[in-house]
């Protein structure tokens, strides 16, 4: 009723929602119940168990990785096939684009930054780009003035999702 063709989702996260949009896409069921969580939160269930009877992929088409992470790139693999545009700050302290603990709290499990995930997503040819920040710290989006990374984050991203778009969409 709202014409919306749920098997043309793109997914977007920026940060902590890049590290759940990351997760979603790449890590399955029975890996998901290896990730250990920093809460004492009750288990959610599958991402699959929703409960609602809408036909739809289970994952986005194309991800926009905005300075995130995932647990272990080895979650991420060859069938996977979601391709990745990712944006990282070379100085980003809070998720680093290496492997670290967020924020340097060793109390967070440690985190695979864009760096790594870019080198997994390379060795499983799996369509990925990604925009290194130079200079940049976490989340530069800059919430007054001039933003010298804004036409990157949002061209950049617009064109990697237009490509793939079905032609018979566009």
């Amino acid at each position: 009723s709202l014409r919306i063709d749920t098997n043309l989702v793109f997914a977007a996260g920026n940060s902590a929602g890049s590290v759940m949009t990351l997760h979603a896409s790449f890590v399955n069921e029975t890996e998901r119940q290896t990730i250990a969580s920093t809460f004492n939160n009750p288990d959610l269930d599958c991402l699959d168990c929703v409960g609602n009877s809408y036909t739809h992929r289970s994952v986005p088409l194309a991800i926009a990785n905005f300075w995130g992470a995932i647990s272990d790139t080895a979650f991420m693999e060859a069938t996977d096939q979601v391709p990745v545009i990712s944006f990282h700050g070379t100085e980003d302290a809070s998720v680093f684009p290496g492997e670290e603990h967020p924020f340097g709290y060793s109390t967070f499990p440690k985190l695979q930054g864009s760096d790594l995930i870019f080198d997994r997503m390379q060795t499983l040819q799996i369509d990925h780009v990604y925009k290194k920040l130079v200079g940049a710290d976490h989340e530069p989006w800059g919430l007054t003035g001039e933003n010298a990374y804004l036409d990157t984050l949002v061209d950049g991203t617009a064109q990697f999702f237009y490509n793939y778009l079905p032609a018979s969409s566009v």
